[in-house]
């Protein structure tokens, strides 16, 4: 669940979802269907690590999803692709196997993403202008295996007293 300008998003595994409104017990007339539109009934979030808001030149802040068939980014009316350039089935496997996906992750210091997997590798997406494509940014990876023996259960991006972001990652005991 996000809020991306000012709208509310709901993503899940196959499918992401905007809340047009929420009833109270003094509306009387619910129509079904209003309270929620879909904006994909195909495409969705592995998992709650795996999405991330941030802001994109040209399309301002977004969310962004990494699910089962590529990495989307949503203003929280359409659905659009970034992950041009990614072969995707060969990152979550096929049939896609989402439990891969360990976490997205968005460094707005460097302008950034960073997709995580279960296995060690890391594919990151500069969004700076100058890196910016039609269908999102520019992507490297595999990166080599940042991980000693223990990879990652989950990560994020804290600001630091100094103002720039850093990425912390969170280990299963």
């Amino acid at each position: 669940i996000g809020v991306v300008s000012g709208r509310c998003v709901v993503a899940m595994l196959g499918s992401c979802w905007r809340i047009n409104y929420l009833p109270n017990e003094n509306d009387a007339s619910i129509v079904r269907g209003d309270a929620v539109s879909p904006i994909s009934t195909s495409d969705g979030v592995a998992n709650a690590r795996a999405a991330c808001t941030f802001s994109m030149p040209g399309m301002g802040e977004v969310i962004a999803l990494a699910g089962a068939s590529g990495i989307f980014v949503t203003d929280g009316l359409t659905l659009e692709p970034i992950g041009d350039g990614l072969d995707w089935t060969s990152i979550v496997g096929s049939p896609p196997n989402v439990s891969n996906i360990t976490a997205l992750i968005n460094e707005p210091g460097t302008k950034t993403l960073r997709l995580l997997l279960a296995t060690g590798d890391e594919y990151c997406m500069s969004y700076a202008r100058k890196h910016r494509t039609r269908f999102g940014g520019k992507w490297t990876g595999p990166n080599a295996k940042r991980w000693n023996t223990r990879i990652p259960s989950g990560a994020a991006a804290v600001r630091l007293a100094s103002g720039i972001h850093a990425p912390f990652y969170c280990y299963a005991s």
